[in-house]
């Protein structure tokens, strides 16, 4: 059994809350698009000093049969601030290329500010992390498949994720050795000039972690996608392939905790 510390209680009522919201939606559903996509992912995290860090990553994604067409690219850089060795809080910027699929011949662009708290906690047996993010998002006006206007349409998204993590074999989390995760995303919108409906999507992933070395780790997995396209009764379904490669890394003190996987 998994035993919650005071940090989490809050986040658990929320998502249980947003699972009873979307569920309902799931089967109203019309239309699906089923694709199959790649995400391939860097990510790192840079300890500076005791409070402060820095935050960025690259992700680059197909449109679908896992290798047919690039979808888009997203490049993320953002700063850290540790409120203690489990807390901390994120300060972000994403800039998300489209490029054309489906009868497009132009790119279109995002541009997304977000902030997000995010929760580790370590049992002996589990790690359990947790975030909610805030994000910002300024997209492209489109006219039609072969014009950009010349302004954005602005919205607020939330996003909740829980992702846990079980080391495999004695030597927790130690160079060489693998750990079992899964999570889940949930993404609503919350108003502006874009969203015509509040549930976006949810992410739920499985995959494994190999220990590269103290720093460093090699995730692979399986992320299934539901989500919800304007057209409120129309739905994607994503079958994704992950690949991610952490960098982990500690530029502070002694005194400051050890790089952890996150």
């Amino acid at each position: 059994m998994i035993h919650y510390n005071r940090y989490s209680s809050p986040f658990i009522s929320l998502f249980l809350f947003i699972v009873i919201i979307a569920i309902p939606r799931f089967t109203k559903a019309q239309q699906v698009q089923h694709l199959q996509q790649t995400w391939v992912s860097y990510f790192n995290q840079s300890r500076l000093s005791k409070k402060w860090g820095i935050w960025d990553e690259l992700q680059v994604k197909t449109h679908d049969h896992f290798t047919n067409q690039l979808s888009n690219t997203e490049a993320t850089i953002g700063g850290i601030y540790y409120l203690n060795n489990n807390i901390k809080l994120v300060d972000g910027y994403t800039l998300v290329t489209i490029y054309p699929t489906e009868g497009k011949t132009m790119n279109s662009f995002e541009h997304r500010s977000w902030q997000m708290i995010q929760v580790t906690t370590l049992k002996p047996k589990i790690k359990f992390t947790q975030w909610l993010r805030l994000e910002e998002r300024f997209k492209s006006q489109i006219i039609n498949n072969n014009t950009l206007g010349t302004g954005y349409d602005f919205s607020f998204r939330t996003r909740y994720n829980i992702f846990m993590q079980i080391p495999l074999g004695k030597k927790k989390y130690a160079p060489g050795h693998f750990s079992i995760l899964t999570a889940n995303e949930i993404f609503l919108n919350l108003g502006g000039n874009s969203p015509t409906n509040i549930f976006d999507q949810d992410r739920f992933f499985i995959g494994t972690f190999y220990h590269v070395n103290k720093h460093d780790n090699l995730q692979i997995g399986f992320t299934k996608v539901y989500q919800q396209m304007a057209n409120k009764s129309n739905f994607k379904s994503l079958d994704v392939i992950k690949l991610t490669y952490f960098n982990n890394l500690d530029f502070s003190t002694k005194k400051a905790l050890k790089p952890r996987n996150s």
